[in-house]
């Protein structure tokens, strides 16, 4: 498949081929996944709020843009939204909507909910351990 090298200007919001965005480098998938897009959404899909994510983007589609950024290699590259890229898989979809920036571009709630997930899960924890003490 030919990649399209002609990066739009930052703050261009367009509808980015999935498969394109899987042969592009991406933030997480490089640092955490060793360069191999399935094994990265598959690890996306295992986390607890996948069916919040999915179901969210079947009933109402895409609330905000995925995000996309340029490379030193002047190409562009995902940036943020992996679960909701993951889902947009699942649910046959073929493009993502996309905003691009110039830099990497995290939204800023990104992983609360892991955050709130982990909280929930110490809490049980400290719970337990207090009822063998």
């Amino acid at each position: 498949m030919r990649v399209d090298t002609t990066v739009p200007a930052e703050g261009t919001e367009f509808d980015w081929d999935i498969a394109e965005i899987m042969e592009r480098d991406s933030c997480d998938v490089c640092s955490d996944y060793g360069d191999d897009w399935e094994i990265a959404l598959d690890g996306k899909r295992m986390d607890s709020n996948y069916e919040d994510v999915l179901t969210s983007i079947k009933r109402w589609g895409f609330l905000r843009p995925l995000t996309a950024y340029v490379g030193t290699d002047g190409l562009l590259h995902f940036g943020d939204g992996h679960h909701r890229l993951a889902a947009a898989i699942d649910l046959g979809m073929t493009t993502v909507p996309v905003r691009v920036y110039e830099d990497t571009h995290i939204a800023e709630d990104s992983g609360e909910w892991d955050l709130r997930d982990k909280k929930m899960r110490t809490k049980k924890y400290i719970k337990s351990v207090e009822v063998y003490c």
